[in-house]
Protein backbone atom coordinates (compact mmCIF):
# COMPACT_ATOMS: atom_id res chain seq x y z
CA UNK A 1 0.00 0.00 0.00
CA UNK A 2 1.11 3.55 -0.69
CA UNK A 3 1.70 6.12 1.87
CA UNK A 4 0.48 9.48 1.54
CA UNK A 5 2.41 11.98 1.45
CA UNK A 6 2.36 14.38 4.54
CA UNK A 7 0.96 17.93 4.00
CA UNK A 8 4.08 19.95 3.92
CA UNK A 9 4.50 22.87 1.42
CA UNK A 10 6.31 21.82 -1.55
CA UNK A 11 7.62 24.86 -3.98
CA UNK A 12 10.40 24.69 -6.38
CA UNK A 13 12.84 26.30 -9.21
CA UNK A 14 14.96 24.57 -10.33
CA UNK A 15 15.51 22.44 -7.07
CA UNK A 16 12.56 21.77 -4.76
CA UNK A 17 12.09 23.48 -1.92
CA UNK A 18 9.95 21.15 1.10
CA UNK A 19 8.92 23.30 3.89
CA UNK A 20 8.27 21.27 6.99
CA UNK A 21 7.46 21.73 10.59
CA UNK A 22 11.14 21.45 11.22
CA UNK A 23 12.22 24.38 8.77
CA UNK A 24 14.13 27.68 9.24
CA UNK A 25 11.78 30.65 8.54
CA UNK A 26 11.82 31.43 4.82
CA UNK A 27 13.85 34.06 3.64
CA UNK A 28 12.04 35.63 0.34
CA UNK A 29 14.31 38.23 -0.99
CA UNK A 30 12.74 41.44 -1.76
CA UNK A 31 15.28 43.54 -3.68
CA UNK A 32 14.13 42.12 -7.28
CA UNK A 33 10.82 44.70 -6.59
CA UNK A 34 10.45 48.27 -8.31
CA UNK A 35 8.61 49.42 -5.40
CA UNK A 36 11.03 48.08 -2.67
CA UNK A 37 14.08 48.96 -4.43
CA UNK A 38 15.44 52.18 -6.01
CA UNK A 39 18.30 50.71 -7.25
CA UNK A 40 16.47 47.61 -8.59
CA UNK A 41 13.86 49.96 -10.71
CA UNK A 42 16.22 52.32 -11.80
CA UNK A 43 18.09 49.46 -13.49
CA UNK A 44 14.75 47.99 -14.64
CA UNK A 45 13.56 51.55 -16.16
CA UNK A 46 17.40 51.97 -18.04
CA UNK A 47 16.89 48.51 -19.40
CA UNK A 48 20.11 47.27 -17.53
CA UNK A 49 18.75 43.90 -17.10
CA UNK A 50 22.46 42.23 -17.07
CA UNK A 51 22.61 44.44 -14.13
CA UNK A 52 19.14 43.32 -12.13
CA UNK A 53 20.08 40.01 -12.95
CA UNK A 54 23.02 40.23 -11.04
CA UNK A 55 20.64 41.93 -7.92
CA UNK A 56 18.69 38.11 -8.19
CA UNK A 57 21.69 36.51 -7.64
CA UNK A 58 22.75 38.26 -4.71
CA UNK A 59 19.64 37.94 -3.30
CA UNK A 60 19.92 33.79 -3.62
CA UNK A 61 24.16 34.10 -2.27
CA UNK A 62 22.93 35.92 0.61
CA UNK A 63 20.56 33.25 1.59
CA UNK A 64 16.85 33.78 0.12
CA UNK A 65 15.19 30.55 -0.51
CA UNK A 66 12.45 32.49 -2.68
CA UNK A 67 13.05 35.64 -4.67
CA UNK A 68 10.06 37.85 -5.18
CA UNK A 69 9.60 39.70 -8.35
CA UNK A 70 7.41 43.04 -8.37
CA UNK A 71 7.08 45.12 -11.81
CA UNK A 72 4.30 47.61 -10.62
CA UNK A 73 5.51 50.52 -11.65
CA UNK A 74 3.88 53.16 -13.61
CA UNK A 75 6.39 54.03 -16.55
CA UNK A 76 6.90 50.17 -17.50
CA UNK A 77 4.85 47.58 -19.36
CA UNK A 78 4.47 45.59 -16.35
CA UNK A 79 3.24 42.59 -17.79
CA UNK A 80 6.39 42.75 -20.59
CA UNK A 81 8.80 43.70 -17.80
CA UNK A 82 7.63 40.70 -15.80
CA UNK A 83 7.88 38.30 -18.51
CA UNK A 84 11.23 39.35 -19.83
CA UNK A 85 12.79 39.33 -16.21
CA UNK A 86 11.59 35.93 -15.49
CA UNK A 87 13.08 34.83 -18.65
CA UNK A 88 16.35 35.80 -18.53
CA UNK A 89 16.85 34.54 -14.75
CA UNK A 90 15.56 31.06 -16.02
CA UNK A 91 18.48 31.13 -17.81
CA UNK A 92 20.69 31.40 -14.98
CA UNK A 93 20.93 27.84 -13.00
CA UNK A 94 22.35 29.81 -9.67
CA UNK A 95 19.21 32.05 -9.67
CA UNK A 96 16.88 29.46 -11.19
CA UNK A 97 17.34 26.68 -8.59
CA UNK A 98 15.05 28.81 -6.47
CA UNK A 99 11.25 29.23 -6.20
CA UNK A 100 10.01 32.38 -7.64
CA UNK A 101 7.24 34.41 -5.79
CA UNK A 102 5.42 36.61 -8.73
CA UNK A 103 4.61 39.43 -7.36
CA UNK A 104 1.72 41.99 -8.02
CA UNK A 105 -1.54 43.71 -8.06
CA UNK A 106 -2.58 43.32 -10.97
CA UNK A 107 -3.76 40.12 -11.70
CA UNK A 108 -2.94 40.29 -15.55
CA UNK A 109 1.03 40.52 -14.93
CA UNK A 110 0.57 37.83 -12.18
CA UNK A 111 -0.51 35.22 -14.75
CA UNK A 112 1.68 36.20 -17.51
CA UNK A 113 4.16 35.63 -14.50
CA UNK A 114 2.98 32.40 -13.92
CA UNK A 115 3.44 31.26 -17.71
CA UNK A 116 7.09 31.99 -17.63
CA UNK A 117 8.05 29.78 -14.11
CA UNK A 118 9.69 26.33 -14.54
CA UNK A 119 8.43 24.29 -11.55
CA UNK A 120 6.05 25.76 -8.13
CA UNK A 121 6.19 29.16 -7.28
CA UNK A 122 4.36 31.56 -5.47
CA UNK A 123 1.48 34.10 -6.37
CA UNK A 124 1.76 37.18 -4.24
CA UNK A 125 -1.09 37.92 -3.53
CA UNK A 126 -4.92 37.65 -4.01
CA UNK A 127 -7.53 39.02 -1.79
CA UNK A 128 -11.20 39.48 -1.37
CA UNK A 129 -11.28 43.27 -1.81
CA UNK A 130 -13.60 42.91 -5.18
CA UNK A 131 -15.40 40.28 -3.84
CA UNK A 132 -16.06 36.29 -2.76
CA UNK A 133 -16.70 35.88 -6.55
CA UNK A 134 -13.22 37.25 -7.99
CA UNK A 135 -11.38 36.22 -5.30
CA UNK A 136 -12.51 32.70 -6.22
CA UNK A 137 -12.22 33.13 -9.86
CA UNK A 138 -8.26 34.09 -9.35
CA UNK A 139 -7.76 31.30 -6.98
CA UNK A 140 -9.02 29.01 -9.69
CA UNK A 141 -6.46 30.08 -11.97
CA UNK A 142 -3.01 29.94 -9.55
CA UNK A 143 -4.44 26.44 -8.64
CA UNK A 144 -4.97 25.39 -12.36
CA UNK A 145 -1.02 26.96 -12.51
CA UNK A 146 -0.12 24.73 -9.91
CA UNK A 147 1.18 27.48 -7.64
CA UNK A 148 1.15 28.48 -3.90
CA UNK A 149 -0.66 31.80 -3.15
CA UNK A 150 -0.55 34.43 -0.52
CA UNK A 151 -3.43 35.52 1.00
CA UNK A 152 -4.20 39.04 2.06
CA UNK A 153 -6.27 40.12 4.80
CA UNK A 154 -8.24 42.27 2.94
CA UNK A 155 -12.15 42.35 2.03
CA UNK A 156 -14.61 44.08 0.44
CA UNK A 157 -14.61 46.68 3.85
CA UNK A 158 -10.49 47.46 3.19
CA UNK A 159 -7.59 46.60 4.68
CA UNK A 160 -7.19 44.83 8.42
CA UNK A 161 -5.54 46.05 10.97
CA UNK A 162 -6.75 44.88 14.30
CA UNK A 163 -6.64 41.32 15.26
CA UNK A 164 -10.13 40.50 15.27
CA UNK A 165 -10.17 41.80 11.38
CA UNK A 166 -7.13 39.41 10.35
CA UNK A 167 -8.19 36.50 12.37
CA UNK A 168 -11.86 36.84 10.78
CA UNK A 169 -10.75 38.09 7.04
CA UNK A 170 -7.84 35.24 6.75
CA UNK A 171 -10.72 32.43 8.06
CA UNK A 172 -13.19 33.52 5.80
CA UNK A 173 -10.54 33.35 2.48
CA UNK A 174 -9.59 29.87 3.78
CA UNK A 175 -12.80 28.33 4.12
CA UNK A 176 -13.74 29.41 0.59
CA UNK A 177 -10.38 28.15 -0.69
CA UNK A 178 -10.45 24.78 0.93
CA UNK A 179 -13.77 24.07 0.70
CA UNK A 180 -15.29 25.71 -2.92
CA UNK A 181 -12.17 24.72 -4.66
CA UNK A 182 -10.40 22.02 -2.33
CA UNK A 183 -6.99 24.52 -2.75
CA UNK A 184 -4.23 22.62 -0.34
CA UNK A 185 -4.63 23.84 3.24
CA UNK A 186 -0.02 23.70 2.95
CA UNK A 187 -0.24 25.78 -0.20
CA UNK A 188 -2.21 28.81 1.47
CA UNK A 189 0.23 31.55 3.14
CA UNK A 190 -1.90 34.49 5.29
CA UNK A 191 0.04 37.76 4.84
CA UNK A 192 -2.27 39.77 8.11
CA UNK A 193 -0.98 42.79 6.54
CA UNK A 194 2.62 44.16 8.15
CA UNK A 195 1.66 48.44 8.43
CA UNK A 196 4.36 50.91 10.16
CA UNK A 197 4.81 51.16 13.51
CA UNK A 198 6.02 54.83 15.89
CA UNK A 199 4.10 56.92 13.44
CA UNK A 200 3.46 59.22 15.84
CA UNK A 201 -0.43 58.51 15.75
CA UNK A 202 -1.65 56.28 18.31
CA UNK A 203 -3.71 54.35 16.81
CA UNK A 204 -0.28 52.60 14.85
CA UNK A 205 1.44 51.70 18.03
CA UNK A 206 -0.52 48.50 18.24
CA UNK A 207 0.17 47.58 14.62
CA UNK A 208 3.13 45.10 15.09
CA UNK A 209 1.35 43.44 18.16
CA UNK A 210 -1.46 42.86 16.35
CA UNK A 211 0.13 41.29 13.36
CA UNK A 212 1.67 39.00 16.20
CA UNK A 213 -0.93 37.71 18.26
CA UNK A 214 -2.77 37.40 14.69
CA UNK A 215 -0.04 35.20 13.44
CA UNK A 216 -0.38 32.93 16.55
CA UNK A 217 -3.97 32.99 16.16
CA UNK A 218 -4.08 31.65 12.30
CA UNK A 219 -1.25 29.39 13.49
CA UNK A 220 -3.23 27.44 15.84
CA UNK A 221 -6.55 27.50 14.00
CA UNK A 222 -4.35 26.29 10.67
CA UNK A 223 -1.05 24.98 11.32
CA UNK A 224 -0.39 23.60 7.62
CA UNK A 225 -0.63 27.02 6.44
CA UNK A 226 1.53 29.39 6.65
CA UNK A 227 2.26 33.33 7.80
CA UNK A 228 3.85 35.70 5.63
CA UNK A 229 4.41 39.62 5.18
CA UNK A 230 6.83 42.49 4.07
CA UNK A 231 8.87 43.04 7.24
CA UNK A 232 10.34 46.44 5.78
CA UNK A 233 7.12 47.89 5.98
CA UNK A 234 6.83 48.23 10.11
CA UNK A 235 9.92 50.46 10.10
CA UNK A 236 8.75 52.59 7.59
CA UNK A 237 8.47 55.74 9.54
CA UNK A 238 12.64 55.09 10.41
CA UNK A 239 13.38 55.13 6.54
CA UNK A 240 16.96 56.87 6.24
CA UNK A 241 17.76 55.61 9.60
CA UNK A 242 18.91 51.73 8.24
CA UNK A 243 20.50 50.74 11.69
CA UNK A 244 17.27 51.56 13.34
CA UNK A 245 15.13 50.07 10.49
CA UNK A 246 17.32 46.85 10.72
CA UNK A 247 16.96 46.46 14.63
CA UNK A 248 13.15 47.02 14.12
CA UNK A 249 13.17 44.23 12.03
CA UNK A 250 15.02 42.05 13.73
CA UNK A 251 12.89 42.82 17.19
CA UNK A 252 9.67 42.67 14.91
CA UNK A 253 10.98 38.63 13.37
CA UNK A 254 11.89 37.48 16.44
CA UNK A 255 8.67 37.80 17.82
CA UNK A 256 6.51 37.26 15.12
CA UNK A 257 8.49 33.84 14.54
CA UNK A 258 8.43 32.81 18.10
CA UNK A 259 4.34 33.56 17.31
CA UNK A 260 4.43 31.25 14.39
CA UNK A 261 5.64 33.75 11.45
CA UNK A 262 7.78 31.18 9.00
CA UNK A 263 8.11 33.02 5.91
CA UNK A 264 8.85 36.78 5.45
CA UNK A 265 10.14 39.18 2.43
CA UNK A 266 13.46 40.15 3.67
CA UNK A 267 16.54 41.92 2.37
CA UNK A 268 18.68 38.55 2.29
CA UNK A 269 21.77 38.70 4.16
CA UNK A 270 21.11 42.53 5.23
CA UNK A 271 19.96 41.27 8.88
CA UNK A 272 22.08 41.49 12.12
CA UNK A 273 21.43 38.75 15.13
CA UNK A 274 18.98 39.44 17.59
CA UNK A 275 21.89 39.36 20.50
CA UNK A 276 24.40 41.34 18.54
CA UNK A 277 22.14 44.66 18.96
CA UNK A 278 23.03 47.23 21.09
CA UNK A 279 21.63 46.28 24.27
CA UNK A 280 19.53 50.12 24.65
CA UNK A 281 18.84 49.91 21.28
CA UNK A 282 17.05 46.72 21.43
CA UNK A 283 15.04 47.68 24.71
CA UNK A 284 13.78 50.46 22.81
CA UNK A 285 13.21 49.08 19.80
CA UNK A 286 11.13 46.29 21.69
CA UNK A 287 8.73 49.26 23.72
CA UNK A 288 7.87 50.37 20.13
CA UNK A 289 7.30 46.90 18.82
CA UNK A 290 5.43 45.41 21.53
CA UNK A 291 3.52 48.74 22.66
CA UNK A 292 4.85 48.13 25.87
CA UNK A 293 4.91 52.19 27.25
CA UNK A 294 2.90 55.13 26.19
CA UNK A 295 6.32 57.15 25.14
CA UNK A 296 8.13 54.13 23.25
CA UNK A 297 8.28 55.96 20.07
CA UNK A 298 9.75 59.38 21.92
CA UNK A 299 12.23 57.50 23.55
CA UNK A 300 13.21 55.74 20.53
CA UNK A 301 13.88 59.03 18.74
CA UNK A 302 15.27 60.30 21.21
CA UNK A 303 18.76 57.55 20.19
CA UNK A 304 18.15 56.95 16.73
CA UNK A 305 19.85 59.55 15.15
CA UNK A 306 23.03 58.17 17.48
CA UNK A 307 23.00 54.97 15.54
CA UNK A 308 22.17 56.99 11.75
CA UNK A 309 25.51 56.25 9.35
CA UNK A 310 27.96 59.08 8.71
CA UNK A 311 28.60 59.39 5.39
CA UNK A 312 31.99 58.62 3.66
CA UNK A 313 33.17 59.70 0.02
CA UNK A 314 36.95 58.53 -0.80
CA UNK A 315 38.42 58.25 -4.51
CA UNK A 316 41.51 56.34 -4.99
CA UNK A 317 43.28 53.23 -7.23
CA UNK A 318 42.35 49.42 -6.91
CA UNK A 319 45.49 48.31 -5.79
CA UNK A 320 44.83 44.67 -4.78
CA UNK A 321 41.73 42.07 -6.42
CA UNK A 322 41.30 38.70 -4.90
CA UNK A 323 38.93 35.99 -4.82
CA UNK A 324 37.51 34.67 -1.43
CA UNK A 325 34.14 32.11 -1.42
CA UNK A 326 32.61 33.52 -4.29
CA UNK A 327 33.00 36.72 -3.97
CA UNK A 328 35.18 39.23 -5.11
CA UNK A 329 37.16 41.71 -2.70
CA UNK A 330 38.89 45.15 -3.63
CA UNK A 331 41.13 46.92 -1.33
CA UNK A 332 41.13 50.59 -2.82
CA UNK A 333 44.30 52.71 -1.72
CA UNK A 334 42.46 56.31 -0.81
CA UNK A 335 43.24 58.34 1.37
CA UNK A 336 46.37 58.46 4.09
CA UNK A 337 43.92 57.75 6.83
CA UNK A 338 43.95 54.17 5.45
CA UNK A 339 41.67 51.89 2.56
CA UNK A 340 38.39 51.89 1.61
CA UNK A 341 37.04 48.18 1.27
CA UNK A 342 34.20 47.26 -0.55
CA UNK A 343 32.98 43.42 -1.38
CA UNK A 344 30.06 42.53 -3.82
CA UNK A 345 29.21 40.60 -6.85
CA UNK A 346 28.66 44.31 -8.35
CA UNK A 347 31.98 44.09 -9.13
CA UNK A 348 31.75 41.14 -11.62
CA UNK A 349 30.01 41.33 -14.97
CA UNK A 350 27.30 39.41 -16.69
CA UNK A 351 29.63 36.76 -18.03
CA UNK A 352 31.36 36.28 -15.03
CA UNK A 353 34.72 38.30 -15.30
CA UNK A 354 35.65 40.85 -13.31
CA UNK A 355 35.12 44.63 -13.62
CA UNK A 356 37.95 46.81 -13.06
CA UNK A 357 41.35 46.57 -13.01
CA UNK A 358 44.55 47.14 -10.64
CA UNK A 359 45.16 51.32 -10.89
CA UNK A 360 41.80 51.91 -12.21
CA UNK A 361 40.83 55.50 -10.77
CA UNK A 362 37.07 55.13 -8.71
CA UNK A 363 34.61 57.07 -6.13
CA UNK A 364 34.06 54.77 -3.35
CA UNK A 365 30.83 56.39 -1.46
CA UNK A 366 28.39 54.38 1.62
CA UNK A 367 28.02 54.39 4.94
CA UNK A 368 30.00 53.79 8.12
CA UNK A 369 27.19 53.12 11.00
CA UNK A 370 29.32 52.71 14.14
CA UNK A 371 33.20 52.25 15.39
CA UNK A 372 32.46 48.77 17.10
CA UNK A 373 30.02 47.09 14.42
CA UNK A 374 31.57 48.46 11.17
CA UNK A 375 35.44 49.77 10.97
CA UNK A 376 37.95 47.33 11.90
CA UNK A 377 41.30 46.81 11.66
CA UNK A 378 43.54 44.68 9.15
CA UNK A 379 47.35 45.18 9.18
CA UNK A 380 47.07 48.43 10.99
CA UNK A 381 45.00 49.66 8.38
CA UNK A 382 40.94 50.67 8.43
CA UNK A 383 38.62 49.19 6.40
CA UNK A 384 35.11 50.14 5.73
CA UNK A 385 32.09 47.47 4.24
CA UNK A 386 28.73 48.02 3.41
CA UNK A 387 30.11 50.67 0.79
CA UNK A 388 29.41 50.79 -2.59
CA UNK A 389 31.31 52.32 -5.49
CA UNK A 390 31.39 54.07 -8.84
CA UNK A 391 34.02 54.04 -11.68
CA UNK A 392 35.69 57.07 -12.76
CA UNK A 393 37.80 55.56 -15.40
CA UNK A 394 37.37 51.82 -16.82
Amino acid sequence: MTMPLPRQTRLSGLEPLQITPESNFINVGERTNVTGSAQFKKLILEGRLDEAVVVARQQVENGAQVIDVNMDEGLLDSERAMVEFLNLIAAEPDIARVPVMVDSSKFSVIEAGLRCLQGKGIVNSISMKEGEAEFLRQARLVRRYGAAVVVMAFDEAGQADTIERKVEISSRAYKLLTEKIGFPPEDIIFDPNVFAIATGIEEHNDYAVAFIEATRELKRRFPFSHISGGVSNVSFSFRGNEPVRQAIHVVFLYHAIKAGMDMGIVNAGALPLYDDLDAELRERVEDVVLNRRSDATERLLDIADRYKGKKVVYRGQIFQIQEDGGSTWMLLSVTDEGYGFWSDNIWVNYDGTIRGAEDDVITVYGTITGEESYETQIGGETYVPKMRAKFISE
